[in-house]
């Protein structure tokens, strides 16, 4: 049996209609086998057409769902039909998943030698792994030497988790320091200096490509989304790995090449401040990660001044300050240090939050955690400040602050940092806080001045909202916090009405569905709400609400849609059915558009029905002449209508 009850809400929100019934009928068959559940890890093997069976793996918590990943190459939204009749089994039959020790456990089982044996045979059959292993080596020798020559406060226990084994130390490392060590240190280094002639060649074929495509009338070509991503992906991985020196060796070669030879597209509409933006923040992350003497830093700045000039572009402003303030500014070491709450003298510069999140990357990278939370306060950037204190068992201070977040994507952050830690109710209270505020894109309006509070008409809430509150109703759900489930629910489908989310509501709600039934439905009549999938439709047509489709189909243009609100009006307002039918029909009939005549036979079925529906039969044979007299020569229509019945 489960460790918790798994609920299909979370399951079935990740998959798609067609994924979902195709689940079905492999859970129904008995197709998947094999199921184990190793701590918060279910694996198990679905049999389909191939003779070896697909791998699923999902990962799962008192939440419910979180992950989930398979080995077959389905990869066109949402989660695969594979994965969707694991779930389904593991809900409604938690008995038949067998439950097996954690890896971590079956590790403590075994002694050094054991472990040693162990090792060798994998590396024998995964020779690759052996590097691995010198690097795991390498970071314990790091971690005791650290341990050993710097250390203060009370014994506290540090553990390094790796393959499941945990080594622990009883001292606690001092973070007044030694984290600055680059992350360099603790991966590969690169021992060579890079080419960067292969680059400069890259660039010039990525302008090559983009005049060739706009000589060839490539109206839709974009030369940031079809040239710049695989450009610059090579300096963003030395980025990353903390090489900074041949990241700058490669940003160097591909500006240069691009500034040089821009004045090729700039005539296609192509202005030089689509690559200088782009470069800039990759010139900052790299010159941050590298040690500059004073003339190098001179060196590049006036490089940088010169490329700008080329594409036309005052300056790189990320790059200029990054060459100024360095790590060595005063303000910002005091600021790292915890010493100061303000970086920049006055007023901010509009680049300052971007920098932000590029030093942050690098303190992250770098483990100097302490700084990070520094930083990231001071300067603002309250989500990462929040989840970083989660992530470090600090929860109730950041409970304590999360009046600061801005926008509802910061709180979806935060709120997933509880989850992950454990605290279901902390993060069920941190999504509801969040479905008060606006989206990131409301947020920048505030700027100007214009209020965007939950309470002002400006306020419009989005998928976003709809997303965070549908994941705080889930995870109600299975904690069975009945209360907030139900109102998390509602507020999801008054922002975004969804039929299956109505029916899961009613299937919650038990006796007290009625009045909150009611009381929805009024809501949806009256809300405006950001949605065009017609689903609100779908549910007033349900409930016996025509008025309110008719009303709201003004919104839609969808046909089907259309016949379908016509249908169900017939005997609640004949009238409008003819009004809209006749419309429908004529335009289409009158423009002569053959492709549509069946859509316009849709229409005028619906119109016939409406006038019989009022006894008006003479009514319809007069507008039916009418047809005959105007369209009697198109041949496709009056056959149609024949077949219809439409005489």
């Amino acid at each position: 049996m489960l460790p918790f009850k798994l609920s299909e809400t979370s399951l079935r929100r990740q998959v798609n209609d067609k994924s979902w019934s195709r689940g079905q009928s492999y859970y129904k068959s008995g197709s998947v086998v094999n199921v184990v559940c190793r701590g918060n890890n279910i694996q198990a093997q679905v049999e389909g057409t191939d003779y070896e069976p697909y791998r699923v793996s999902l990962e799962v918590d008192p939440g419910g769902f979180k992950s989930a990943t398979c080995s077959c190459p389905y990869d066109w939204g949402g989660w695969c039909k594979h994965i969707a009749a694991v779930g389904m089994l593991s809900c409604r039959d938690p008995q038949k998943v067998r439950i097996a020790p954690p890896v971590k456990d079956l590790l403590n089982l075994l002694d050094v030698e054991d472990l040693r044996e162990l090792t060798l045979e994998l590396l024998a059959e995964e020779p690759g792994l052996v590097e691995r292993v010198e690097a795991f080596a390498k970071r314990l020798a790091d971690l005791e030497a650290l341990l050993d020559e710097d250390f203060e406060g009370e014994a506290i226990s540090v553990e390094v988790q790796v393959v499941g084994t945990t080594i622990r130390s009883s001292r606690k490392p001092n973070y007044n320091g030694q984290q600055k060590e680059s992350a360099q240190s603790q991966s590969r280094k690169r021992q060579t200096r890079i080419d960067p002639a292969p680059y400069r060649g890259q660039a010039h074929q990525v302008i090559r490509n983009t005049v060739r495509a706009c000589e060839d009338g490539w109206d839709d070509y974009d030369i940031e989304l079809e040239g710049f991503p695989e450009l610059f992906a090579k300096p963003e991985d030395f980025i990353k790995a903390g090489d900074g020196a041949n990241a700058l060796i490669i940003l160097d070669a591909i500006t240069g090449t691009l500034a040089g030879e821009w004045s090729e597209v700039l005539d296609y509409g192509y202005d030089g401040d689509i690559a200088a933006q782009a470069l800039d923040p990759l010139w900052a992350e790299a010159l941050l990660q590298t040690e500059l003497t004073d003339d190098e830093a001179m060196d590049w700045q006036v490089q940088l001044e010169e490329y700008a000039a080329q594409f036309a572009w005052e300056e790189f402003p990320l790059a200029s300050e990054v060459l100024r303030q360095g790590w060595e500014d005063l303000a910002l070491q005091e600021v790292l240090e915890g010493t100061a709450n303000e970086l920049w003298e006055g007023e901010a510069p509009a680049h300052a939050d971007e920098l932000a999140q590029i030093r942050l990357r690098i303190l992250a990278r770098q483990g100097r955690w302490e700084e990070y939370l520094n930083f990231a306060k001071a300067e603002e950037q309250f989500r990462d400040w929040l989840v970083t204190l989660i992530q470090w068992n600090e929860g109730e201070q950041a409970l304590a602050e999360v009046d600061c977040l801005e926008t509802v994507t910061d709180a979806q952050a935060v709120a997933e940092a509880f989850r992950a830690q454990g605290n279901l109710s902390a993060a069920v209270e941190v999504a509801q806080q969040g479905i008060e505020l606006p989206s990131p894109q409301a947020a920048w309006r505030s700027y100007a001045g214009v209020s965007v509070s939950a309470s002002s008409e400006s306020f419009k809430p989005d998928s976003n909202h709809y997303e965070l509150a549908a994941w705080a109703a889930q995870l109600s759900e299975q904690v069975e916090d009945e209360v907030t489930m139900l109102e998390l629910w509602a507020r999801a489908i008054a922002i975004q009405p969804k039929v299956s989310d109505f029916n899961h509501l009613e299937m919650l709600a038990g006796e007290q569905w009625p009045k909150m039934r009611d009381r929805l439905l009024d809501q949806l009549e009256a809300s405006e709400t950001w949605s065009y999938n017609a689903e609100d439709i779908e549910i007033f047509l349900a409930e016996g609400r025509i008025q309110a489709a008719i009303k709201k189909l003004d919104g839609y243009h969808s046909r089907d849609m259309t016949i379908k609100v016509m249908k169900a009006a017939i005997s609640h307002d004949p009238d409008w059915v003819i009004r809209k039918g006749r419309a429908g029909a004529d335009d289409i009939m009158n423009r002569g558009k053959a492709s549509h005549y069946d859509l316009a036979v849709k229409y005028l079925t619906q119109v016939k029905a409406a006038y019989l529906h009022q006894s008006k039969q003479a009514a319809w044979k007069k507008y039916r002449s009418q047809i005959q007299a105007s369209h009697g020569r198109k041949r496709k229509l009056i056959n149609l209508m024949a077949s219809a019945s439409l005489d």
